[in-house]
């Protein structure tokens, strides 16, 4: 007996195999036990009855497949069928007197299935099949959303469900451009991120889920997501200029620029009292550390105090 096409590989399909044990091919004497299809009382050029060793390695077949499939057949149930005349001794599952030996019982079937479930008893671990739970023969999907709006100019919240609880699911899984993972939680279906964009040059994110980064109780990998992508935009900081004493043009006395953004260098103001030269723009007040306007970058509002000389 093989395994249907698909079995054991995501497709959901219920199975419930099913074994022939044979065919009466001898008319019918006595049509007033049931109806009669028509006249001719024979069912045509039928094959014979399977023997006992044939019907014992059927079901024991059939047997090994609910084993080997058991999230397939749901009832865990074979079905066993004989196309004969049992209204006169045909060959039948339950035991029956055989007209070509009257007075001795045929159990010829029944004992094959006796002997089947014997076999079957002694070479598979029964107690300890690990049932799927229903609906979980099929590959999970996933969505990935958010609700922060686009241009994202900060830390976000990405939400991530699975349509069936999954296993070995990890921040790792979600590949991600132009942004990272600050914070990860979640379990079962249900599962959050918060994202941080970096604001690359392109300052654009682009997040997804690869297949198979999560496997439910059935050991099959998820499918892959869906995939968002967000424009992105650093925040806006604020630059001050405190003159330290002198006088600067107002226009030039705050900045506000994006975060990663080079600093435009206010004119030099003019001195607070004659003889005072401007030396430059200094990040503390005790004049340690000069702010380099080529390479320095701020990533918060900050003072920049003028020292004189």
């Amino acid at each position: 007996m093989n395994n249907p096409p698909g079995l054991n590989a995501g497709v959901d399909i219920q199975v419930i195999p099913s074994v022939t044990v044979g065919i009466d091919t001898r008319p019918r004497v006595r049509k007033d036990l049931l109806p009669a299809f028509g006249d001719e009382p024979y069912w045509g050029n039928l094959e014979p009855d399977a023997t006992g060793v044939e019907i014992e390695n059927a079901i024991f077949d059939a047997l090994k497949f609910n084993y080997d499939n058991y999230n397939s057949d749901s009832p865990n149930t074979i079905l066993i069928y004989a196309w004969n005349e049992f209204t006169e001794g045909g060959l039948s599952v339950c035991p029956h007197f055989d007209p070509d030996d009257p007075g001795t019982p045929n159990t010829m079937v029944i004992d094959a299935i006796g002997t089947a479930v014997k076999r079957a008893e002694n070479e598979f671990d029964w107690a300890n099949i690990s049932p799927v739970t229903p609906g979980h023969t099929t590959a999970p999907t996933v969505v990935i959303s958010t609700a922060a709006s686009p241009p994202i100019s900060g830390l976000f919240i990405m939400n991530i469900e699975f349509s069936q609880p999954v296993n070995g699911f990890t921040a790792e899984g979600i590949t991600i451009t132009g942004g990272i993972i600050k914070e990860f939680s979640g379990s079962d279906e249900s599962y959050t991120a918060i994202i941080q964009p970096d604001f690359n040059e392109e300052r654009g994110i682009r997040i997804e889920l690869k297949a198979g980064v999560a496997t439910n109780s059935g050991d099959i990998g998820n499918l892959i997501s869906n995939i968002i992508r967000l424009d992105t935009q650093p925040p806006r900081i604020t630059i001050t200029f405190d003159t330290n004493g002198g006088k600067v043009y107002e226009a030039y006395r705050e900045q506000k620029i994006f975060i990663g953004d080079k600093i435009t260098e206010a004119p030099a103001p003019e001195p607070p009292q004659p003889g005072k030269r401007f030396v430059g723009w200094y990040k503390d007040l005790d004049f340690t550390q000069r702010w380099d306007f080529e390479n320095d970058t701020a990533d918060g509002n900050i003072t920049l105090y003028a020292k004189w000389e």
